[in-house]
């Protein structure tokens, strides 16, 4: 049966346009336009992109049209229209990271995924929104919409590209993860998103967070155009010290055909299932639809088995520690000339880093490590792990939003890839991710238990309606930390001392307003750290996390 006739060009996936480009049946230039007035139509509504090239978007699609016809196809991304996160840089064309303390910046140099993709022949549309620098809040460009309903939000900080490509403004997108930015919207919009392997995908040319925790890759409407983007985007790259030099798979054409597949293609497959991952508070339609996900996967022919991952109570203190330390040697030199443009929520998620000492950051890094390794000896038991993406569906317009929880983070703090995949709907038409989740550089299998997943069901298939309201005005985007119950003012005096004094000797300027914000979150998180530590198993020896790239 063709599953294009009764869909709008924008609806299709990657893998259903590539043959039609091949085969000249379908043109760049009538492709592009097509997604270029969905974009004039719906990101009003939508806010998913902050600058629209669509200039160069149709000499991109002229130039691919031609290089089609002389015979010099170069792919199945050749001609397909994406977007990129704009906290990643394309020559050019401005770079905002959305916000105030970025102002007219336009890069004279490609990301390298922006190179990569665009020597794969893909069609640039323009710069998707991003909360701010990839960490904070929306103060210039607006919220970003769940194209599913008006009501609620995307999830970040890839917003964006998820809702992009979700509502059909772009056929795929890059994005960036530090502790679930491409996972979180992604789940909440119901396309594909993967984290992929620490050192798979340079960061080279892209608006840091955090050195060791972030990631760039994919967001796409089905797992096997998320393989596609991932096998044009990874490989090793100079100007990313940090990347593998391991040699890049075609991961779609290891994914079997559906019409040729076994009746039970996973058979053989053990995945784990931790417990305590649907433990309030988790939603009971996030337990449901994954709860149906797991019997369509064991259908498929997967054992699950329950597994144990004691460690992931300490992944928030690990991560905070770590990003907060990182977070701040990324935004030094611009706090010191510009702290006053990043809007509050951004500025103190970056500045709670001048707060920390050094035994903080390792304390960090030494709870991670033990992460990192209780992770790698359950994956010696299980082929993969499966859980849900988030604890929650999207957040409503006037909600606060909060971090998701150890859902995603825990990867980032591993380096392991994590593969988000549509896994159907709540009560309210909102979308409920799963996860899964491999060993380092083990992408391929993550793509053939998803791709199997989608060929059982139709969740992938499902489109948004958008509304065409305008946006509901956002209330408080993020809630305020709140002062500590267990501390008395005298000591709370003691942490407003250390944020003082760790401002200043960097440079930095103190802004009234947030001070008692970073001393409540510096005193959450050293009781954190110490409540982790006294949780390790009697004779743990913890050693300072290195991070092993394969080379």
């Amino acid at each position: 049966m063709d599953r294009t006739a009764d869909r709008a060009l924008p609806d299709l996936t990657i893998t259903e346009v590539a043959p039609l480009l091949a085969r000249r049946e379908l043109s760049p230039v009538e492709l592009t336009r097509a997604v270029l007035e969905r974009i004039e139509r719906l990101n009003p509504f939508l806010n998913a992109y902050i600058t629209v090239a669509a200039d160069r978007a149709m000499r991109d699609a002229r130039a691919s049209e031609q290089e089609i016809v002389r015979g010099e196809y170069r792919g199945p991304l050749h001609g397909v229209p994406i977007g990129h996160k704009d906290v990643i840089e394309a020559a050019g064309m401005r770079t905002t990271g959305h916000s105030r303390a970025l102002p007219d910046y336009v890069p004279v140099q490609d990301a390298t995924v922006v190179e990569r993709l665009a020597r794969s022949g893909t069609v640039l549309l323009g710069k998707l929104t991003t909360y701010e620098l990839a960490c904070g809040a929306t103060p210039i460009y607006g919220l970003p919409i769940n194209p599913w309903h008006p009501g609620y939000i995307t999830g970040g900080s890839s917003a964006g590209s998820a809702a992009g490509v979700s509502a059909g403004l772009c056929f795929g997108a890059t994005g960036t993860c530090t502790a679930g930015s491409i996972r979180v919207p992604s789940s909440f919009c119901g396309v594909v998103g993967l984290k992929p392997t620490y050192g798979l995908v340079s960061r080279a040319g892209v608006l840091h967070l955090s050195w060791s925790l972030d990631h760039v890759g994919p967001h796409a409407r089905s797992v096997r155009d998320a393989a596609i983007l991932l096998s044009a985007m990874a490989g090793h790259d100079p100007r990313d010290p940090a990347t593998s030099k391991l040699p890049v798979p075609d991961y779609a054409a290891a994914i079997p055909d559906p019409s040729a597949a076994a009746s039970a293609p996973l058979r053989g497959l053990r995945l784990g299932v931790p417990r305590g991952f649907f433990d309030p508070p988790v939603q009971p339609d996030v337990i449901a639809r994954v709860s149906e996900a797991y019997r369509a996967l064991e259908e498929l022919g997967a054992e699950l088995v329950p597994v144990d991952l004691s460690t992931a109570a300490i992944t928030s203190a690990a991560l905070r520690a770590v990003m907060g330390a990182e977070g701040l040697v990324a935004h030094l030199e611009r706090l010191r000339q510009r702290s006053g443009d990043y809007a509050p929520h951004t500025r103190r998620t970056v500045l709670i880093g001048a707060a920390l000492s050094a035994s903080e950051y390792l304390r960090g890094q030494r709870l991670r490590e033990r992460v990192k390794r209780e992770f790698a000896q359950v994956l010696t038991t299980v082929h993969a792990l499966v859980w849900p993406s988030t604890m929650r569906t999207a957040f409503a317009v006037d909600e606060p939003q909060a971090w998701s929880g150890q859902q995603t983070r825990l990867s980032n703090l591993t380096g392991t890839p994590s593969l988000s995949v549509p896994a159907g709907f709540d009560g309210r038409g909102l979308p409920v991710g799963l996860q899964i989740n491999g060993r380092p550089f083990d992408e391929a299998l993550l793509f053939r238990i998803g791709a199997a997943f989608e060929d059982a069901t139709t969740h992938h298939d499902a489109r948004p309606v958008v509304q065409l309201v305008e946006p509901a005005r956002p209330g408080k985007q993020f809630a305020d930390v709140p002062r500590p119950v267990d501390v008395g003012e005298a000591e709370l005096d003691g942490v407003r001392d250390d944020v003082r004094r760790g401002l200043r000797l960097h440079g930095l300027q103190l802004d009234p307003a947030d001070l008692d914000p970073l001393a409540f979150e510096l005193y959450a998180l050293r009781r954190d750290l110490d409540e982790a530590e006294r949780s390790a198993p009697a004779g743990v020896n913890f050693e300072p996390a290195v991070l092993q790239v394969a080379r």
